[in-house]
């Protein structure tokens, strides 16, 4: 059975996005950075980033900013976090 993945994984995939492309606290993407995840599942992924206060969202809404909360967090590589693609 296909499994659905949590909002908090998905929050944890996108701000590995941003670790892997090195960028540090204030630095920004823009969407189509985040092709990897899946459109299904992004915005409730990037509601749950920005609740845990490890993304902001800029008044361009096609901007994300990682936060100094969200680059403590992941500071030690996307290792530390689970990215599981869900099957096509």
């Amino acid at each position: 059975m296909f499994r659905v993945p949590s909002d908090e994984e998905v929050a944890r995939q996108i701000c590995g996005i941003f670790i892997t492309r090195n960028v540090c606290a204030g630095g920004r993407l823009r969407r189509n950075d985040f092709l990897e995840v899946r459109d299904a599942y992004f915005q409730r992924g990037l509601n749950k980033a920005v609740e845990m206060r490890w993304i902001n969202l800029l008044r361009d809404r096609y901007t994300y900013e990682l936060t100094e909360a969200g680059a403590s967090t992941f500071k030690a590589g996307p290792s530390i976090f689970e990215t599981t693609k869900p099957p096509h």
